[in-house]
């Protein structure tokens, strides 16, 4: 199963550079975060809280890897 992880974000009306900006992160990490590619807790626990929504939500458990912080 696929998350659809960009779905929250354009549910919320933000781009991808306000996302990072809210979340103090890089543009690069949303995009690579949307993407799949492995993502540190520390951040999914940023991007899901701008979100609102629980980090376990953007985790794709199928093909995703967590880096500890």
């Amino acid at each position: 199963m696929r998350i659809n992880y960009d779905a929250y974000r354009l549910e919320r009306f933000l781009t991808q550079q306000r996302l990072a900006d809210r979340a103090h992160v890089h543009v690069k990490t949303v995009m690579r975060a949307e993407a799949l590619k492995p993502t540190r807790i520390s951040t999914l626990s940023k991007l899901a809280r701008v979100l609102k929504v629980h980090p376990s939500e953007l985790v794709d458990r199928s093909r995703r890897r967590l880096y500890p912080v």
